[in-house]
């Protein structure tokens, strides 16, 4: 009986830890998948031709023949008071469903499988805030989704999905959408989030309902790689114009002490801090936000979806956030949209400046450390994570999927379109997105969340392997070999020669406790050098299950230089003296130091010093370095490789490299080895 009310109370305190996106002050953010079937023919993704692009327009009238675009704003220039929100909502909160999530404790509480979870998350997190705003239609709100949960309301829910649309055809709502699935999508090539953005299109046309044109992400996920994608005018439902940046990652980047002001421009991208309140005397604009957060945590009183059936409507919650809104309309506040704020502040001619520098970010990164978490840190749960195994197996399949699609380009010019290997290709992406889910390697995953990508990117891998192998049949060859950056495919392979052995040009920092560690240096040409570390199998294992590790590497650049995410075919620079480097303490203020943070480096490159650059090979290491930032602060000479997940019973290798050359050339070498690395079969 003790044992029992012990594990009973370890299991909720853990729950109440486990929410997605962890909680903070400034707000929350979240994570979960549903077996929606996403129809019609994608072969187009990644084409920049118009002439495709026109073909998804005519699939949005076949599919929605009373398709109706975003409403006509009614702006009066005269109002200075505005309030806003985002609701942000994830179906992948628990990705793939909370059977076995009670380990043995309490079972009947989690008897939900992954769509009965993700029914509980709409009709418990969504409905009731719908209601909110069908009961106040003078109050307008913006959320955020990702496509699978509107094919699973339109699915599974058509009265809510018919709610949802007249809402969002009267301006009520603005629904913002960036990707299929809650993807860790900063992770992975530029392609990858084509493939998102294209089958997300496609789930908001069947819904016949118009995609906002800002952007959230999961993870509130941003950087500037991701402004050239929005600013694209050849998605089926047309180009964002507007981007959020959460306020906890902008104080901790710019620091608090900042004034807050209305907007920002960001690459000729119009920003707004999301969650940061704006009293701008110049402009006399005054804006409050009255909610930024995992939507589904207001509609049950902060309870999340691990709870199984603790995670129910309150109603007490929703009465105290109608309570304030009413409070702040009698104040004189227009509750409005995003995309109605974005044309008031247009139609009064508030002044936008550029925005400080920000790298690529994640949620709360003074405490996440940007991307550890979800790429080499462990959270605070038994579950044995596996954060390399999930983000390099989820990097070898967009490869091969990059490769069929190829491939099958190639082919269909001899033998005529192939519906059914175009199929298979569609399924495949749509299985590899949901397998890029961030929950799987994020805040504290469980077994069952590993499971999910695990097993999805298998999925995927299968279906386009089975689409190369048809080629290749069909072709008549015994092997293909496909370069990805040129699009040449060709029959012939061609063996890498074995690399010469070298001597180390410098001495790695290396710690792997109980483990055998062995390291050799390879010389590829003249510029480039190979280091392979192999890390064997624990002697004594720990009680997680899992033994750190990490790997130093020299640091001797005074700036940060590498390639943003969705932007692999460029290199930014930003000095490190130019971030936080001291904290400052006053009564109102707090500058956050920046005395390190983890990029993660989507093709792999970073300046090291005059002419170094560091690569890892993403095929066998796929981890979030640890950057110093803060010039002054201890280790600020080294960037480190580090990953708390590595299993005990694990022997891997890291494979890294060591490019000496111009920016141009060090660029090349990273996509050619990684971004668009060659396949061959």
């Amino acid at each position: 009986m003790k044992r029992s009310v012990f594990l009973l109370c370890i299991l909720v305190m853990s729950v109440m830890m486990f929410a997605a996106c962890g909680s903070d002050d400034d707000g929350v953010v979240a994570d979960g998948d549903t077996d929606s079937v996403t129809d019609g023919d994608q072969g187009e993704d990644g084409d920049d031709d118009g002439d495709a692009e026109q073909a998804d327009g005519d699939q949005a009238e076949e599919l929605c023949p009373d398709w109706v675009g975003a409403p006509d704003i009614e702006v009066d220039d005269t109002r200075r008071k505005f309030a806003v929100n985002l609701f942000h909502y994830n179906l992948q909160y628990v990705a793939g469903g909370l059977k076995g999530f009670g380990q043995g404790a309490h079972d009947d509480w989690f008897d939900y499988d992954e769509i009965e979870t993700e029914d509980m998350i709409i009709t418990r997190g969504f409905d009731p805030i719908v209601a909110i705003y069908e009961e106040h239609p003078q109050w307008h709100a913006t959320f955020e989704m990702q496509g699978l949960m509107i094919d699973a309301i339109r699915e599974r829910h058509s009265e809510l999905h018919q709610r949802l649309r007249d809402l969002v055809e009267a301006g009520t709502i603005e629904i913002q959408s960036w990707h299929y699935s809650d993807q860790l999508f900063l992770a992975y090539p530029a392609s990858n989030q084509e493939w998102s953005i294209r089958i997300n299109d496609r789930a908001w046309q069947t819904a016949c309902i118009p995609r906002g044109q800002g952007v959230f992400t999961q993870e509130g996920q941003f950087g500037e790689g991701m402004i050239p994608m929005m600013q694209r005018d050849d998605w089926a439902l047309g180009a964002y114009d507007y981007g959020l940046y959460a306020i906890n990652m902008f104080n901790t980047f710019c620091g608090e002490h900042l004034p807050s002001l209305p907007w920002y421009n960001w690459r000729d991208m119009t920003i707004f801090i999301a969650g940061r309140d704006v009293d701008d005397e110049a402009s006399g604009i005054s804006t409050r936000w009255t909610y930024f957060d995992d939507g589904e945590l207001l509609a049950t009183g902060y309870a999340n979806p691990y709870l199984g059936d603790y995670f129910k409507v309150s109603e007490s919650s929703i009465a105290k956030y109608v309570e304030e809104m009413e409070e702040l309309e009698a104040e004189g506040y227009a509750h409005l949209t995003l995309r109605e704020y974005k044309a008031h502040l247009e139609a009064i001619n508030v002044d936008k400046p550029d925005i400080p520098a920000i790298l690529d970010g994640s949620w709360q990164a003074h405490e996440t450390g940007d991307f550890f978490r979800w790429m080499g840190d462990r959270g605070t749960t038994a579950a044995i994570e596996y954060d390399n195994g999930v983000l390099t197996k989820n990097y070898r399949t967009q490869n091969q999927i990059n490769a069929a699609e190829l491939a099958l380009v190639y082919y269909e010019e001899d033998k005529g379109q192939q519906q059914e290997m175009r199929d298979k290709l569609d399924f495949a992406k749509r299985e590899l997105l949901l397998a890029q889910v961030s929950d799987s390697t994020g805040w504290n995953p469980w077994k069952g969340e590993i499971e999910y990508s695990l097993n999805h990117a298998e999925e995927a891998l299968i279906e386009s392997a089975s689409v190369i192998d048809g080629i290749i049949e069909g072709l008549g060859w015994e092997h293909i070999r496909v370069e990805l950056k040129s699009g040449e495919v060709s029959k012939d392979m061609i063996m890498a020669e074995a690399p010469e052995p070298t001597d180390a040009p410098f001495e790695l920092e290396i710690v792997a406790e109980n483990r055998d560690v062995t390291t050799e240096w390879f010389k590829l040409g003249e510029k480039s050098k190979q280091v392979r570390i192999t890390f064997g199998k624990t002697s004594v294992a720990e009680e997680s299950g899992m033994t750190p590790v990490s790997v130093a590497f020299p640091f001797e650049s005074d700036v940060i230089s590498y390639s943003p995410a969705l932007s692999e075919e460029e290199v930014v620079s930003y000095p490190r003296s130019q971030f936080p480097q001291v904290v400052e303490e006053g009564a109102d203020k707090t500058t956050y130091a920046r005395d390190f943070m983890h990029l993660p480096l989507a093709n792999g490159l970073l300046k090291v010093g005059e002419d170094k650059w560091l690569i890892k090979n993403m095929f066998q290491i796929h981890l979030a370095p640890r950057i110093p930032m803060n010039t002054k602060a201890e280790g600020s000479d080294k960037v480190v490789y580090m990953d708390n997940t590595m299993r005990d019973t694990d022997s891997v290798t890291w494979l890294f490299y060591c490019y000496e050359g111009s920016q141009e050339e060090a660029l090349a070498f990273a996509n050619g080895v990684n971004t668009f690395a060659t396949y061959q079969k």
